[in-house]
C-alpha cells in the first residue's frame, strides 16, 4: 500500500468545492464561538454550511481558496482575501443566498450572529493594507498531522512573495500560540456575544519567521516535529505507506 499523499491545490472542481465546505463545517462545528450562539448541532451545521458555502464559492472565484487533499480527497481548506477586498452580505449574491438560509435556520440567534459579524468586521484594520486569512480549517480526523501547517505555509509563501501583511481572527485560545509560532502577534482581544472571546492577530512582512514550520521542506518538517516529540505528519492516516507531496 502507498502512504497517504498530502497536496495543497489552489484550484478545485465543483465536487472538491463541495467537499471543502463539508471539511470546514466539520472543522468549525465545535468552535466555542459558534457553539454558544447555536447550541443545537443541527442548526449550527445548517448555519455553518450556508455561511461557508458562500465563502468557498467567493474564494474560488477570486483565486483566494486553497484546499488540502489526502490521496485526492479534500480534508481541509483556507480562504484568504487579498488586500482591499472585503466581502459584504449585501453586495454579493453568493452571500445574499447564504444570509437568507442563515436567517431561516438561526431564528432567535440571528441578533447574536449579527453582533458577532459586526464585531469582527469593525476590528478589521481596513486602513492598513493586508491579506485577511478569513478561514482555515481541517477535518477533525485529519488534524494534528500537519495538514493545517501545510495550508498555512502555502498561504504565507504567497503573502511573503508579495511582501504583504496578514490579519486573522480566532476564537480558539490554543491557536494563538500556533499562529504566533509563524510571526503573528495578538492585536486585540474581543468579547463576542455569548461571553466568548476572540483574538485578532497581525503578521507584518518583517515578522516572517524564517525557521517556522510551514517554510520547512517536508524532510525538515519531519525532523522538527520529531525533535519536539510529535508524530511525523507524513505517516498514514489509514496505515498505508508511500510518500507525501506538497504542491
Amino acid at each position: 500500500m502507498s502512504r497517504d499523499q498530502l497536496s495543497i491545490a489552489s484550484d478545485a472542481d465543483d465536487e472538491q468545492l463541495a467537499a471543502a465546505v463539508d471539511a470546514l463545517v466539520a472543522a468549525f462545528a465545535a468552535d466555542p464561538g459558534w457553539s454558544v450562539l447555536l447550541p443545537d448541532m443541527r442548526t449550527r451545521r445548517s448555519v455553518l454550511t450556508a455561511a461557508l458555502s458562500g465563502l468557498v464559492a467567493d474564494g474560488a472565484h477570486r483565486d483566494s481558496l486553497l484546499v488540502a487533499l489526502v490521496d485526492g480527497g479534500v480534508v481541509g481548506a483556507a480562504i484568504a482575501w487579498r488586500p482591499g477586498y472585503h466581502p459584504s452580505p449585501f453586495r454579493n449574491p453568493r452571500y445574499v443566498i447564504a444570509a437568507a438560509t442563515i436567517l431561516r435556520a438561526a431564528r432567535l440567534a440571528t441578533v447574536g450572529l449579527w453582533r458577532r459579524w459586526h464585531a469582527m468586521r469593525t476590528a478589521d484594520p481596513r486602513g492598513e493594507p493586508h491579506w485577511h486569512l478569513a478561514v482555515l480549517g481541517v477535518r477533525p480526523e485529519a488534524q494534528h498531522r500537519g495538514v493545517g501547517r501545510a495550508l498555512l505555509g502555502a498561504f504565507l509563501e504567497r503573502v511573503d512573495n508579495a511582501r504583504g501583511a496578514t490579519y486573522l481572527e480566532t476564537s480558539r485560545p490554543e491557536l494563538v500560540a500556533w499562529y504566533g509560532a509563524v510571526g503573528f502577534g495578538v492585536r486585540q482581544r474581543l468579547t463576542l456575544p455569548g461571553d466568548t472571546t476572540a483574538w485578532t492577530m497581525w503578521r507584518s512582512t518583517s515578522s516572517a519567521a524564517p525557521d517556522a514550520a510551514p517554510h520547512l521542506s517536508p524532510d525538515e518538517e519531519v525532523a522538527d516535529r520529531e525533535s519536539k516529540g510529535e508524530r511525523d505528519w507524513r505517516q498514514p492516516l489509514n496505515g498505508g505507506g508511500g510518500r507525501t507531496i506538497i504542491g
